[in-house]
């Protein structure tokens, strides 16, 4: 997903948009609020009576909000880890911010993403303003572009210059849960605060185009407080746009809320609220145009490939789905220039992925696109592969609730593929529950015996790149541990070790198990340590190959953040026994 940057045409315009059917509500008490905080104290409040937003907060509002969340977290670890640092292991916004993101946690998983989304967005504003990230306030401005999500329609249209009949995009803007809105932030009334839609370009290097949205009300109701929310509609004509994405940013200006803050970037609040694409041609004719071009490379193709890139095709849809995170994430420009050069590897007899990338597959089974699984080779591992040298592999298995992208985009801000830059691995993230789903039992005591997906993801990896076979492992987290701990069993002869975060076996194991590094969370309300301790000492003392670490202070979640790099460091410290690292190609 494209965020934001300035481009190279300019392009400055002011558009009078027909805005339908705005609105933006309050209520208040007739009683004088108390005086406001400091910005750094500011929080959002529950509203005191029932209110829904006017529209579905979707899972793809949730996970634009945790992404930024995530890279927010690495910015304040990083900064109090540098020289000078409070340091980050024990600092209490660290300790905050573990129990603040778990206990969203129910939200998520009943499906209330607007109050998920509305404490992610107060997480991450603690983070920033206790951390001091940057010059950003959490204040009244801020909250109110914080809660409010665009819904783009159509979000994938044909620019008019080369047929498209659509002639304007209609924006909604509207607010995911109320904010409350305090006496003392009215507008002086000399001084004009408004909503601006600021709409910048992959083709502009200007202020883009704004959008005068609209100045809020401020009403009186019988509630004690004041509540202020959105919902605006916008028709934004489309002949002056390229072809390419075209960001849509939120600003709401500080004058009159703030009238001793300087004038310049921070004078304004601001929140990023995705793209449209512009496209040259109908997404179905693309898909159609790409489909007759495997067809014709096929006679050529390394068995399989063209199922694989017809599973990438399938990504390329009208209107990508709320809930299907490699819809909605991906860039549908980007990925056809993907597809066209796989398609040109196919014609030359290469395989469709060869050399470096990062793909999202669904890997066939018997014929049948079966299991989704997010794929990085780094620029490290091609090179070390182009060089005759075997490579390790990691299959990092995500969490309940997550998905084959959730590794690469979250969980550290994709924090696995920069350790993978960095150390030179494959990185292989499947749907964890289809793994799951996959193992077979063994009669009697009902031990992991076999695992069909598993079986299928590292052939097609190992049909596909010089995969070490002696450097094959797992990392998983919560549920994905519990997955991993069953392919240290069913897998063990495939697998020189596992790592399991904030999950693992919660039973001794056998002495044969594949070598096992669990690492709890001390203050984990979801999987306790302490079962996680008792199952990894008990297996210890029958003779199996597992440690046990418990990370002071963490949560569920984000506990990820901070130990992915020391269980992928334990992972790749040893290989089996008799097997050297780096291994040539042709090495026994």
């Amino acid at each position: 997903m494209p965020i934001a940057r300035t481009a190279n045409l300019a392009l400055t315009a002011s558009i009078s948009a027909a805005v339908s059917a705005a609105s933006f509500h309050a209520a208040s008490a007739l009683a004088q609020a108390p005086a406001a905080p400091d910005a750094a104290e500011v929080r959002i409040s529950e509203p005191s009576r029932p209110w829904r937003p006017a529209v579905r907060v979707t899972r793809a509002d949730l996970a634009r909000a945790y992404v930024a969340l995530d890279r927010v977290y690495m910015a304040a670890a990083a900064a109090a880890s540098m020289p000078g640092g409070s340091g980050w292991a024990e600092s209490p916004l660290r300790l905050s911010a573990h129990r603040s993101f778990d206990g969203l946690t129910s939200d998520f998983f009943t499906g209330n993403f607007a109050s998920a989304v509305r404490k992610v967005n107060a997480l991450h504003a603690e983070l920033v303003s206790a951390a001091g990230v940057s010059d950003f306030r959490f204040d009244l401005p801020q909250q109110l572009v914080s809660s409010v999500k665009a819904s783009v329609t159509p979000s994938r249209l044909v620019q008019p210059s080369l047929g498209g009949s659509i002639q304007s995009v209609q924006v909604r803007l509207t607010s995911m849960y109320r904010v409350q809105w305090r006496p003392d932030s009215q507008p002086a009334a000399d001084k004009r605060v408004g909503l601006v839609l600021h709409i910048g370009s992959e083709h502009t290097c200007g202020p883009g185009i704004t959008i005068d949205v609209g100045v809020p009300r401020i009403e009186s109701g019988p509630d004690n407080a004041r509540w202020v929310w959105v919902d605006t509609t916008i028709a934004v004509p489309t002949k002056d746009f390229a072809q390419g994405w075209h960001e849509l940013r939120l600003r709401m200006d500080r004058d009159g809320v703030d009238p001793d803050k300087a004038a310049g970037p921070a004078a304004f609040a601001e929140q990023n609220l995705g793209v449209f694409y512009v496209l040259p041609e109908p997404m179905s004719t693309t898909r159609d145009r790409l489909e007759r071009a495997v067809g014709e490379a096929e006679a050529t193709a390394r068995p399989g490939d063209a199922l694989l890139v017809r599973s990438r095709i399938a990504l390329l849809v009208d209107e990508p789905s709320p809930n299907n995170s490699a819809e909605f994430q991906s860039h549908p420009i980007s990925l056809t220039e993907q597809i066209q050069r796989e398609i040109g590897n196919m014609r030359a007899g290469s395989h469709a992925f060869a050399g470096a990338g990062d793909w999202h597959l669904t890997l066939p089974i018997d014929g049948v696109p079966t299991l989704p699984v997010r794929v990085v080779v780094p620029e490290s591992a091609a090179a070390a592969i182009g060089a005759g040298r075997r490579v390790p592999v990691v299959i990092a298995l995500h969490g309940a609730g997550g998905d084959e992208n959730m590794f690469l985009d979250a969980y550290g801000a994709g924090l696995i593929a920069r350790l993978a830059e960095q150390r030179g691995f494959i990185v292989l993230s499947p749907r964890t529950e289809t793994i799951m789903g996959a193992t077979t039992l063994r009669a009697g005591d009902g031990r992991p015996q076999g695992n069909a997906m598993f079986a299928a993801l590292l052939d097609f990896a190992s049909e596909r790149w010089d995969i070490d076979p002696a450097r094959v492992y797992v990392v998983g987290h919560s549920m994905g541990a519990a997955a991993a701990s069953a392919l240290a069993l069913s897998e063990r002869d495939r697998l020189a070790a596992v790592a399991c975060i904030a999950g693992g076996p919660r039973r001794a194991q056998p002495p044969d198990v594949a070598p096992m590094l669990v690492i709890a969370a001390e203050n984990d309300p979801i999987i306790p340590a302490a079962p996680l301790q008792r199952a990894a000492e008990a297996s210890a003392a029958a003779g199996a190959p597992i440690e046990f670490i418990t990370a002071a202070g963490a949560g569920h979640t984000l506990v990820v953040n901070d130990e992915l790099p020391r269980a992928i460091d334990w992972l790749l410290a040893g290989a089996r026994a008799g097997d050297a690292p780096n291994a040539p190609k042709d090495a026994p």
